[in-house]
């Protein structure tokens, strides 16, 4: 497990972070990818304790070193109806 953050340079969006795990490795051939769960975790305030929602989706190997969204998207509260 490992922690991972995105923070944004211009605010369109909320910063977020959480926990990413790998749960199964789909590999042959060429084809390398990773099925993951991630955590998008949010801290305690004033009126909420601290909460974590979790995700999954898969992630495949693009060249030597990157890795991109096998899925059109992750999964998460903020895309609402549209999931």
């Amino acid at each position: 497990m490992a922690p991972w953050a995105a923070v944004h340079t211009v605010p369109i969006e909320s910063d977020e972070k959480g926990r990413v795990t790998v749960s199964r490795v789909v590999s042959t051939g060429t084809l390398d990818c990773k099925e993951i769960v991630f955590s998008v975790d949010t801290g305690a305030t004033k009126d909420h304790p601290a909460d974590s929602g979790f995700y999954l989706a898969s992630i495949c190997r693009d060249g030597q070193t990157t890795w991109k969204w096998a899925s059109a998207e992750p999964a998460t509260p903020r895309w609402g109806a549209l999931q």
